[in-house]
């Protein structure tokens, strides 16, 4: 059987995602790659230049997505900012659960270093350019490089806590990861219940979920 003459980028993706999750690790080259595949090496190259590429546009697609999905819901629009993300997570999450071999196995032996996870790159400004798109409410400093910084903070936190979300998904044994499903709601409404000053019911619920959950394990 001749080999393959075109490769699509999804195609890429596809046999990336299927032999990571069956095998456990990413394949040992791309040339074992294309082997196992029946394709000439060069094909990869013009689409990614490495695995770890790869790897980001897997993310990104994730988040691509997500974004397809809640956009076919005709409520999302008028969704106030908070309720945008929360269905994003969920949304976002869900997927990440269809996929689950695979993210485990890609994200294996990186649980305690998901913050320089060079695979998360492109999810990273994905994430940030839609957290800017929300208009979260801030307070209003009337300082232009005030108000940028205080943007910047704000997609930082956002991050750090999808990374807290993403390490608590990894490790979540409960069913249907309804335990995940509990954290970001409440991880989201503490988050803009602190921006809007009225931090102390949902700070202690979220307080009180993670140390439950901490002593039980």
């Amino acid at each position: 059987m001749g080999r393959k003459k075109n490769i699509s980028a999804e195609q890429l993706i596809s046999w990336y995602m299927q032999t990571v999750a069956e095998n456990g690790n990413k394949p040992g080259s791309i040339a074992a790659f294309a082997k196992t595949f029946n394709f000439d090496e060069k094909l990869f190259y013009k689409h990614f230049n490495t695995f770890r590429e790869l790897e980001q546009a897997i993310y990104k697609s994730f988040f691509d997505q997500t974004l397809q999905m809640l956009k076919q819901l005709e409520e999302y629009d008028n969704f106030s900012a908070r309720n945008k993300l929360i269905s994003f997570y969920y949304t976002f999450f869900e997927l990440l659960t269809a996929n689950r071999s695979f993210v485990l196995a890609n994200l294996k032996g990186q649980k305690r270093s998901l913050k320089s996870l060079k695979g998360l790159k492109r999810l990273r400004k994905a994430l940030d350019y839609y957290i800017d798109t929300l208009k979260i409410e801030t307070i209003n400093l009337n300082i232009d490089s005030l108000n940028n910084l205080q943007l910047k903070i704000l997609e930082q936190t956002a991050w750090l806590q999808f990374l807290a979300i993403l390490k608590f998904w990894i490790n979540d044994t409960s069913d249907a990861f309804e335990k995940t499903d509990i954290l970001i709601e409440k991880s989201i409404n503490t988050g803009f219940d602190l921006i809007n000053v009225q931090p102390i019911n949902s700070a202690i619920d979220l307080a009180k979920f993670l140390y439950n959950e901490r002593i039980k394990k």
